[in-house]
């Protein structure tokens, strides 16, 4: 696995509270995961294979961000939540799709782990990714290009990949990653190509939305990043930074960290591939509904 598949695997993403009545795994089954063993390495993330849902080395701080489709630092909550990881198998109902599994999830925290929680509209600094002052420097997408992108070709007779969920771009988005790169596709992305080689880092999303893109930007400089563009069209973009540009730039910040003036130019040079399509990120304080957990017993139930 890439690191552009990596860091598309650990992007985090919120569904309303769910109701007793809602979908639910058919059985589950919660192990303490075991360090650093080749499945946990291998295979670390949510993955999806004929009806079985497989959790790897997850801890409770990484698992209720996937749960409610929100950012990593959308969530608050006491420090136990990122002390133990776990090994979740589960079972998806018969008829249940895929894109359930945010809920399930939630239904399997509340259940095994006691989850409680409620929202707050809370300020945080954030980027607002918004057109910068020479207008935009992106052609709107063609028609044909939000058709859904041919399979890729594969051995006839070697098993299907796992689907792979990441709460990105408004909802589940589904990665196959290589050693060559990442093929993400989702509602808001599109399909969006991830490539990693020796020249540096290349995106390209001919079908994206401007919230799309906002959501691939949080991960990329670790910080809340909210579309204000004001555009809601789809869009030819191609988001570059080299291998020298990767390297110099420094750390960005951890989930909850300050936010740097987006004009800095000793700032991640990811701003500056954003000002090449006509857009900006600007620093800002902007309120933003996180999930605050009230309880969370870090021993879950038995199996």
């Amino acid at each position: 696995m890439t690191k552009i598949a990596s860091f598309l695997l650990t992007a985090c993403t919120i569904f309303a509270q769910v109701p007793s009545t809602g979908p639910e795994f058919e059985v589950a089954s919660i192990r303490p995961a075991q360090p650093n063993s080749p499945q946990q390495i291998q295979r670390q993330g949510i993955t999806i294979e004929g009806g079985r849902v497989n959790l790897v080395g997850v801890r409770l701080v990484g698992l209720i961000p996937l749960a409610f489709r929100v950012p990593q630092n959308q969530v608050k909550g006491p420090d136990s939540m990122a002390t133990e990881s776990y090994d979740i198998v589960a079972k998806l109902p018969a008829g249940a799709s895929e894109d359930q599994v945010p809920e399930m999830l939630q239904a399997l925290l509340k259940e095994r782990f006691k989850l409680e929680f409620h929202r707050e509209n809370k300020e945080q600094s954030a980027y607002a990714l918004v057109v910068a002052k020479g207008g935009l420097k992106v052609a709107e997408s063609a028609p044909e290009a939000n058709a859904p992108a041919p399979a890729a070709e594969r051995d006839p007779n070697s098993p299907p990949p796992p689907t792979m969920l990441v709460p990105l771009g408004g909802g589940p988005v589904r990665v196959v990653g290589d050693s060559k790169g990442a093929t993400v596709t989702g509602p808001r992305l599109g399909t969006v190509q991830a490539k990693e080689d020796p020249n540096g880092l290349r995106l390209e999303a001919p079908n994206i939305t401007f919230d799309g893109l906002a959501s691939i930007l949080t991960q990329l400089v670790r910080a809340p990043v909210v579309d204000m563009t004001g555009l809601k069209g789809r869009y030819q973009v191609v988001l570059a930074m080299s291998r020298n540009e990767m390297s110099s730039a420094p750390p960005p910040p951890g989930p909850g960290g300050p936010v740097p003036d987006a004009s800095d130019p000793t700032g991640s040079p990811i701003f500056a591939a954003v000002q090449k399509l006509g857009l900006k990120l600007e620093s800002r304080k902007i309120s933003l509904e996180t999930i605050v957990v009230d309880h969370l017993e870090k021993t879950p139930t038995e199996n």
